[in-house]
């Protein structure tokens, strides 16, 4: 089992790879086997590996229009069915095909063709894809690069997004080793349902040849502490004392004023919005007031306290917490 991935029986796989070399699959290879204490050699013929010396292209577009099933794929075909393989990995997408990214249709014609092999063979077929540019939400299925075709003719999807720099804050993980974490979340699952993120370290293991190579191995998310009643009575009395003579806003950001200083000063930045319903189940209120400079703005306060120019005729005491 890798994580909470355990195989229900012993399978055949087969990875094409058309991004790395043979040695660089080796070397990846034996380094995330190390975590079961395992070699290459212990696989034996349940997986087969391969690459491409040129280009892996399975779909491609003719010049007068249309698409064909290239030779590359009638071999992975055939390879499919000599090795009787029950999973093929498939990485990355966009060079396994001539279909514009962009055009549902053509994302379509491929995604299908990859259908009819997988029901034809009665294998699963996972793909690799990038994420578009700039910043991509955990778990979002629209993250996906290209056409959104792509997303709608899959079973399932996952997301494999960077620890952020939130949660690395929350988790206690030092600035320079954030980019050793890693979270999968589901993004989509047909009639199923979503379980909770899962986890990854990247830690580098010593191979055969003595190479140290990287590999992400299961990590355990520390599990965010409980607000007790003497932690919601400490965080109490600071909101009635209030920040800098205004109320704290109940905005998890990072300003001075935001209740994360107050939460992060007592351990519960990591839960920052359920440790917030706490304290408005304990007597809390968000309301709006007057800023010193006029402006309205949304702040917490318990006991009427701290003293600010309140506006509850104007918006009233409100449990809704902002993001």
């Amino acid at each position: 089992a890798h994580g909470d991935f355990a195989p229900l029986a012993q399978s055949r796989a087969a990875i094409l790879n058309a991004e790395d070399d043979q040695n660089e699959q080796r070397r990846r290879l034996s380094a995330g086997l190390r975590q079961f204490g395992a070699t290459p050699d212990d696989l034996g013929d349940r997986l087969m590996r391969m690459g491409a010396l040129g280009i892996a292209t399975l779909m491609a577009k003719p010049r007068d229009g249309g698409f064909i099933l290239t030779d590359a794929y009638h071999e992975l075909s055939r390879l499919v069915i000599e090795h009787k393989i029950d999973a093929l990995i498939l990485d990355p997408m966009a060079e396994l095909h001539e279909a514009d990214e962009n055009a549902n249709g053509e994302l379509r014609h491929f995604v299908a063709e990859l259908r009819a092999l997988a029901v034809e063979h009665k294998i699963a077929i996972l793909l690799v894809h990038h994420t578009r540019k700039g910043a991509v939400s955990p778990g979002d299925m629209d993250a996906a690069r290209g056409a959104s075709a792509l997303i709608g003719a899959v079973r399932a999807a996952w997301t494999l997004t960077a620890m952020s720099e939130s949660e690395a804050e929350s988790f206690n993980i030092p600035k320079d080793r954030r980019s050793y974490f890693a979270r999968l979340d589901d993004a989509k699952a047909n009639f199923g349902p979503f379980g909770a993120p899962r986890w990854y370290e990247k830690t580098v293991l010593q191979i055969a040849n003595d190479e140290m190579v990287p590999a992400l191995i299961p990590w355990k998310a520390p599990v965010p502490r409980a607000a007790s009643v003497e932690d919601c009575a400490a965080m109490l009395a600071e909101i009635e004392r209030g920040v800098d003579g205004e109320p704290y806003s109940p905005r998890v950001a990072r300003q001075k004023r935001s209740i994360r200083a107050l939460l992060q000063r007592h351990g519960f930045t990591a839960s920052a919005h359920e440790t917030i319903s706490v304290l408005l189940d304990a007597g809390a209120e968000i309301a709006n007031f007057r800023t010193a400079g006029r402006k309205i703005a949304q702040g917490l306060r318990h006991n009427g306290l701290p003293a600010a120019e309140w506006l509850d005729e104007a918006g009233g005491a409100s449990r809704a917490c902002a993001s």
